[in-house]
């Protein structure tokens, strides 16, 4: 998988682990599991959007090497 693929996907996934939590938390009668996950990227820091386009605003930024909690 190349590392273009790799850091659009993981912007992606963290926009919707974001978009999710704006809507509301999980409901408490179920268990929420997780698993951990690494930034790859041949750059410093993956920037993290608030939607799938460069015109949405910066929420964030990632380092290469980071771990994420992936729901």
């Amino acid at each position: 998988m190349s590392s273009k693929i790799l850091i659009k996907s993981l912007v992606s996934l963290v926009f919707v682990i974001i978009a999710a939590l704006q809507f509301g938390t999980l409901n408490s009668n179920v268990a929420a599991t997780s698993k951990v996950g690494w930034v790859s990227t041949n750059n410093d820091t993956v920037t993290v959007k608030s939607g799938p386009g460069a015109s949405y605003k910066t929420v964030g930024s990632l380092k290469n090497n980071a771990s994420v909690s992936v729901y």
